[in-house]
């Protein structure tokens, strides 16, 4: 009869007591909290454009936000206020410049009523989560170690993004999620499936799945982002032949988003007409703090992704020349 290994035990125990913490941290400060936030968070405003969407009006208009505002959720006095004045994408952020595919891949969910979207999207994100952890537990190999698995799982479930996104109801998740799958999809050679999990993730959020088509696109794993850009096209055209059908004038509305959401004191800005800006994650933000400038911050930042895309490309070409050598 083996004899049991007391320090093996002790790191289980230990271990398994920081998971069962970092789960109550993240069930308490995840999914309560946007179960708690019924009548307005970041899902409501997609909510309601897709709305808008579906019956063939325009998805980014303030007056179609304040007037599609779901009857089962309450109605705050500073929406008829913030329209009046036409501060309502600058104060609140809504309607969003999400992309016209967004609406098409939340269709099935926007086409309930929002007392029952509500707790099916904190059911989506909550399984996304999920799909994110397994995915990258497996793409990494942690699997066959219980100890790397459980310290990885319990790291995971202490990440404070994690818990203010789900909290906040944002999309961003779900991208994340089909990021994540697309990586483990591709690790087991199913490019195809990779492809279709990376056209959810741009679809969604283009700023987080495009990284990952560039990423096989420069490992000349074409079919991936083939796949991908194909379908991300499909949506694109099912979202436009929706607004045309229904003589949907968009486009101005669509620019007016973008320019408002990173105007000043809006709440991308990342100067500190923004006083809530640290809760940003651009390196604009670190990098006023020092230049105090708004122009050279943009500089620097763009500076700084450059010079670290270079180095990205430059290690990647290493490693295909060790793994061809």
């Amino acid at each position: 009869m083996p004899i049991p290994n007391p320090t093996r035990f002790a790191w289980n125990a230990l271990l398994a007591i920081l998971l069962l913490l970092a789960s109550a941290e993240f069930v308490v400060r995840g999914p309560v909290r946007f179960a708690h936030a019924a009548n307005f968070n970041d899902f409501i405003s997609p909510y309601i454009q897709t709305c808008a969407w579906i019956s063939g009006q325009d998805p980014y208009s303030p007056q179609n936000m304040v007037r599609m505002w779901p009857p089962d959720a309450e109605r705050f006095d500073f929406l008829t206020r913030d329209l009046a004045d036409g501060s309502l994408v600058l104060k609140r952020g809504i309607p969003t410049a999400y992309p016209l595919t967004a609406f098409v891949l939340i269709a099935p969910v926007a086409a309930l009523p929002w007392h029952i979207a509500h707790p099916l999207w904190l059911f989506i994100t909550v399984l996304a989560f999920g799909v994110t952890a397994v995915s990258l537990l497996s793409a990494a190999k942690l699997l066959p170690s219980a100890q790397h698995a459980l310290a990885f799982l319990a790291t995971t479930l202490a990440l404070a993004p994690f818990h203010t996104a789900l909290a906040a109801g944002s999309i961003v998740t779900v991208a994340v999620a089909a990021s994540a799958a697309a990586v483990w999809a591709s690790s087991r050679g199913r490019e195809i499936l990779a492809g279709v999990l990376l056209a959810i993730a741009v679809g969604l959020k283009p700023q987080i799945g495009l990284p990952f088509c560039f990423y096989y696109l420069v490992r000349r794993r074409w079919r991936i982002p083939a796949v991908a850009g194909g379908l991300v096209v499909l949506l694109f055209v099912v979202a436009i032949i929706r607004c045309v059908a229904g003589g949907t004038p968009w486009v101005d509305n669509y620019l007016y988003d973008n320019r408002i959401l990173f105007a000043h004191g809006s709440l991308g800005d990342f100067t500190e007409g923004n006083p809530i800006r640290f809760g940003l994650i651009n390196s604009q933000v670190a990098a006023y703090a020092l230049l105090h400038n708004r122009d050279a911050a943009n500089l620097a930042a763009i500076a700084f992704a450059a010079a670290a895309g270079l180095t990205w490309i430059l290690l990647l070409r290493k490693k295909r020349r060790d793994d061809l050598a």
